[in-house]
């Protein structure tokens, strides 16, 4: 859909792959192997890396680079010429007339159980100054407006990728 769509564009927000080499549990639950997860999501790079603005790393993919000291993610991302930044994106985005300063993380503290807008809330009224801002990371998606800085705001998580979630 994003490579068909005119005007359509993406933001990774991390954990491209599941990369459970660091938790022996879950290596042994694991329905496929790091190597076969990096494949598909380079295959996915094939389809739609024209459309993607910049990507995000996120803790599972830093987990190869943390024990081997090798960023497998950065390695692919080079290779397609997708826009690389590890910890956070803050971009300028026109849509119509409209321009938006949109902010991407894949952590950041302050989460909440109860709120899952705390954290992307708290980066924005704390560190960015920001239309919208966005944190990956936890696998519930969700969107709250909120007043900050004297003007209405957006704070989200996109959710996850995956069919079911333990998290």
């Amino acid at each position: 859909l994003i490579a068909a769509s005119d005007g359509c564009f993406a933001v990774l927000g991390g954990d491209a792959t599941d990369n459970h080499i660091k938790h022996r549990a879950a290596v042994l639950a694991a329905r496929s192997q790091p190597s076969d997860q990096f494949d598909l999501f380079e295959y996915y790079l094939g389809i739609f890396a024209h459309r993607v603005l910049v990507a995000i790393s996120g803790n599972h993919d830093l987990w190869t680079n943390q024990i081997a000291g090798v960023d497998v993610l950065s390695m692919l991302l080079k290779k397609r010429q997708v826009c690389y930044a590890p910890d956070e994106a803050i971009l300028k985005v026109t849509v119509g007339a409209q321009p938006y300063r949109v902010g991407m993380r894949h952590q950041f503290n302050r989460n909440s159980q109860l709120n899952q807008t705390h954290a992307p809330k708290t980066w924005m009224r704390e560190q960015q100054d920001l239309d919208i801002g966005c944190i990956g990371h936890h696998h519930i998606g969700c969107t709250e407006p909120v007043y900050l800085h004297g003007k209405e705001r957006w704070a989200c998580r996109p959710g996850s990728y995956q069919i079911t979630s333990g998290y």
